[in-house]
C-alpha cells in the first residue's frame, strides 16, 4: 500500500469549531485522498511523517481572483494571451505558496483560466491551485468589464437577452464552469460609478437561466443597491464585493442561501497604499465607498448572510500572496470569529464552487489539500502567515520554487 500516515498534528478539520488535538491523517498516495482522521494506531505498511505538533487546517480557497492581473502594475490594458498567462501562471504559484489550494477565477482574458485548467487535469499537474474557471465575464458595451478592442475584449459584450443567452452558451462551449456578470459599475472602471446598474434585470434573469439548466452557478459583480437587487431577483447564486447591501436585501440572500463574496481587501489595500499611486477617480471612488461597505458587510453578518472568501487578488496592490490572510483578519474585525473566518476559506467557500464532495474539510474521501503551520490559527488568525508553513496539495508537499515567488 502507498500510504503516508501524518502524525502529531491539530486538526482544524473545517467542519468543528475547535481544534482536534493529537490527531492523524492517512492519506492514499495513489489517489491523493484521505483514507482517515483521528487517532490512528496501526502505522504498518504505511510511510510515517511526524508534524511535530504542528496545526493543520484544509487548503484555503480564494472564490475571487484575477491572476492575468498585476497588482504592482495596476494597469487595466489589455495585453496579449501569452502576457495573460505568463502572469497567471506566476501568480498561481504565488497563491500556492500562500497556502491557497484552489481558486476561483472572476474574469481571465482569452478565457487563459480555462486552458490552464483543462491543461492541468490532463497533464495531472500538482504544483498550482485547482482553478474553476469562470472564463471571461459578461459586461454591457461600456460596462465595468468592457476593456479591450471588440476583437480582444476581456468580457463578453451584450446588450439584450439575446445577445447574453448567446455569451452564456458560448462560454458553456469553451468550458466554463461557472458565469460571472456585471451588473453594476465599479471601482477601477473610469467611465462609471458603482452605482450605475448595468445589465438589466431580464438579462440577468436569461443568465441564471441558461446556468441553472447546466446546474451552474451565477456570480454577479454588484455594488450599487440597485444592482443588488437586479441580481438578487434575477437568481444569481453570489452577490460579489454587495458594497451598497441593504438589510432587506440581506433577509433575502438568507432566505435563498445566496452568499456574499466582500472582497474587503480591495478596498483595503487601495486605501492603504494608492495614495499618489493610482488615478484620482479610483481613490474617490474608493473612499467614497469605505464607509457605508464596512458598516453594509457587519449588518450582512449580523443578519446571517453567509459570507465566502474572495480577495479578488490582482486588483491594486491586493497581492496573491497575503491577500487571503489579510482577507481572514479583515472578516475577524468584522466580527467572525476565527474559525467562522476560516470556514468562509474552506467550506463555504467549497459548497459555493460546487466541489465539497472534494475539498473544503480534512475528513474521509476528500482530496489531501491541507496547510501545516506552527501556531494555532483560532487563537491568531496570523498564524496564517507562517513564513515556514509546508503546503500540500493531493497529499503531495509543495516545494518552494523561484518561479516568480
Amino acid at each position: 500500500m502507498n500510504k503516508t500516515l501524518y502524525t502529531n498534528i491539530n486538526l482544524f478539520d473545517g467542519n468543528n469549531d475547535s481544534i482536534l488535538f493529537d490527531s492523524c491523517l492517512l492519506v492514499n498516495n495513489d489517489t491523493g485522498r484521505i483514507e482517515s482522521v483521528g487517532k490512528i494506531t496501526d502505522k504498518e505498511h504505511c510511510t510515517v511523517v511526524d508534524l511535530g505538533n504542528s496545526y493543520a487546517i484544509p487548503g484555503m480557497i480564494d472564490a475571487h481572483t484575477h491572476t492575468m492581473l498585476d497588482p504592482d502594475e495596476n494597469s487595466l490594458e489589455m495585453v496579449s494571451e501569452t502576457e495573460v498567462t505568463l502572469r497567471s501562471l506566476i501568480n498561481l504559484r504565488r497563491t500556492l505558496t500562500a497556502g491557497v489550494t484552489t481558486v476561483r477565477e472572476c474574469g481571465s482574458a482569452y478565457n487563459t483560466d480555462i486552458k490552464l485548467s483543462q491543461i492541468m487535469q490532463r497533464k495531472n499537474i500538482q504544483n498550482l491551485p485547482t482553478i474553476i474557471p469562470y472564463g471571461r465575464p459578461i459586461s454591457m458595451t461600456g460596462g465595468h468589464g468592457d476593456f479591450g478592442t471588440s476583437e480582444n475584449n476581456l468580457s463578453y459584450l451584450t446588450d439584450s437577452q439575446d445577445e447574453m443567452r448567446k455569451a452564456v452558451r458560448t462560454a458553456f462551449k469553451h468550458g466554463a464552469q461557472g458565469i460571472k456578470v456585471m451588473a453594476s459599475g465599479g471601482v477601477l472602471s473610469p467611465n462609471d460609478d458603482v452605482n450605475d446598474t448595468a445589465l438589466s434585470l431580464d438579462e440577468i434573469k436569461v443568465a441564471c437561466q441558461e446556468a441553472h439548466n447546466r446546474g451552474k452557478k451565477v456570480a454577479a459583480h454588484a455594488q450599487g443597491n440597485l444592482a443588488i437587487n437586479n441580481a438578487l431577483f434575477a437568481g444569481v447564486d453570489s452577490i460579489e464585493h454587495g458594497i451598497f447591501l441593504d438589510k432587506a436585501q440581506a433577509e433575502f440572500m438568507v432566505e435563498n442561501n445566496v452568499y456574499l463574496v466582500p472582497t474587503l481587501n480591495a478596498v483595503d489595500s487601495i486605501l492603504k497604499y494608492g495614495a499618489n499611486q493610482l488615478p484620482k477617480y479610483m481613490l474617490e471612488k474608493t473612499k467614497k465607498v469605505q464607509d457605508d461597505f464596512y458598516k453594509n458587510m457587519v449588518m450582512a453578518y449580523k443578519t446571517g448572510v453567509q459570507f465566502v472568501v474572495g480577495t479578488d487578488a490582482g486588483t491594486p496592490f491586493n497581492h496573491f500572496g497575503s491577500g487571503v490572510w489579510n482577507e481572514l483578519k479583515l472578516l475577524t474585525e468584522l466580527g467572525l470569529s476565527n474559525s467562522q473566518a476560516l470556514k468562509c476559506a474552506t467550506q463555504k467557500a467549497a459548497r459555493l464552487l460546487q466541489i465539497a464532495g472534494d475539498y473544503g474539510t480534512l475528513e474521509a474521501g476528500k482530496y489531501a489539500d491541507f496547510v501545516v503551520l506552527s501556531q494555532n490559527p483560532l487563537k491568531d488568525i496570523n498564524a496564517l502567515s507562517d513564513p515556514q508553513k509546508q503546503v500540500f496539495k493531493k497529499g503531495t508537499a509543495i516545494k518552494p520554487s523561484n518561479m516568480g515567488v
